[in-house]
């Protein structure tokens, strides 16, 4: 195998956001008298906010809209935390990459503006990367492989020399689906549920790549 590309997620692979997602979705239930649990969303985990929200306000017998999602994003870029979104060494592992050579994108499933928060909060901008690919960019989310089809072509890539960097089943699913490498961070899901799901290879960090990328 050979690899020149390297396409990462965001939330839960780059940036430690889900729970601060959560939160903030749950606050603003709660501004409608709706109280969720952080439990409550695992299984619309990866698959963009219009499921994240709307999936667990449908479980409490609510219609989503989508002012909803504009209400999350506002709140979540200046929400108050006690550490910082991204992971250590996230910065760091991004230029490390890029000094060696390889293609990089993001492909997440959230929205542009979410996604650029996140990249800002990660000390980078979307120059740092060959290409940015949203949920705004496709018409189907996670467990679909568009945005993985969509991220090789942007980094004019073919599937075979793409790899897929991945913390949630859905996300897992689309890159076996796109017939990328796919390697799952550990975190969001069990492992068992991201080895059932196609992962090729499990990872404790996502900066932990850096020690096996070159040997795939």
């Amino acid at each position: 195998m050979s690899f020149n590309t390297i396409l990462f997620d965001m939330d839960g692979v780059l940036v430690n956001s889900e729970r601060r997602t959560q939160q903030v979705i749950i606050d603003m239930f709660k501004e409608m008298g709706i109280y969720a649990k952080h439990e409550d969303f695992i299984p619309f985990t990866g698959m963009g906010e219009d499921r994240f929200i709307g999936g667990v306000i449908e479980k409490y017998g609510h219609p989503y809209h989508p002012d909803m999602k504009t209400r999350v994003y506002e709140m979540y870029a200046s929400y108050p935390v006690d550490e910082p979104v991204a992971f250590p060494g996230t910065k760091e592992m991004i230029l490390e990459l890029k000094r060696r050579g390889y293609k990089l994108a993001v492909a997440s499933s959230a929205d542009e503006s979410k996604v650029l928060t996140n990249i800002g909060f990660v000390g980078l901008s979307p120059a740092d990367f060959d290409a940015v690919i949203t949920g705004s960019n496709v018409s189907r989310n996670k467990p679909d492989p568009e945005i993985y089809n969509l991220a090789a072509a942007r980094t004019v890539s073919l599937a075979s020399e793409c790899i897929v960097v991945e913390d949630a089943v859905a996300g897992v699913t689309a890159g076996k689906i796109a017939g990328m490498y796919t390697v799952a961070v550990l975190g969001s899901f069990p492992k068992e549920e991201l080895v059932n799901a196609g992962a090729d290879l499990i990872l404790n960090k996502t900066v932990d790549i850096l020690e096996i990328v070159g040997k795939l």
